[in-house]
């Protein structure tokens, strides 16, 4: 498999292509993880962490990352106010 060359740029950024950042699931404003290997720099997608707990976030609000305890705990709250 051949990679794809990207030039740093004067900030030191990194554009990731948009076929890669697709097939990954990445998308605007997600973060994502730098390792160092020794000779090697792996990217990879960070698992999104959810806005109120912290905890894994399986689903998106308005591009937020929440988890299911805390949407259906708001749901609950909402429905008391």
């Amino acid at each position: 498999m051949a990679g794809i060359m990207r030039q740093i740029d004067g900030f030191g950024r990194l554009s990731i292509p948009k076929e890669i950042r697709d097939k990954h699931g990445i998308m605007h404003g997600d973060q994502v993880e730098i390792v160092d290997r020794g000779t090697d720099i792996l990217v990879r997608r960070a698992d999104p962490k959810c806005l109120f707990c912290g905890g894994p976030a399986a689903l998106r609000f308005e591009g937020k990352p929440i988890c299911k305890v805390c949407i259906d705990a708001l749901q609950t709250q909402k429905e008391a106010d």
